[in-house]
């Protein structure tokens, strides 16, 4: 028993990060489609990862933060082309 919670608290202890806010999920009916880069930090929070798609625009990566083995189910991409968010969609 004292195994089983020591295990829990480590595993909740985990799951907070760097401090740094998980991303929120957003009302339904809201769309981040056509928003700027600070308007998408503005309403999920900073992404965990930033990167290039092949056609040079940027993709911002937001993973749950109760996640203990990497996959790509519920991340949250969102897609920016010339400083506008272009796509926003989540693996289910």
């Amino acid at each position: 028993m004292l195994f089983l919670l020591a295990c829990l608290l480590t595993l909740g202890a985990c799951g907070q990060g760097k401090g740094v806010e998980k991303f929120k999920a957003l009302p339904r009916g809201t769309t981040l489609i056509g928003k700027s880069q600070p308007e998408v930090k503005q309403a999920i929070g900073e992404p965990d990862v930033i990167s290039l798609t092949p056609e040079n625009k940027i993709l911002w990566k937001y993973r749950p933060s109760w996640k203990l083995i990497p996959s790509p189910k519920d991340t949250l991409y969102v897609e920016f082309d010339e400083g506008k968010a272009t796509k926003a969609f989540q693996i289910k």
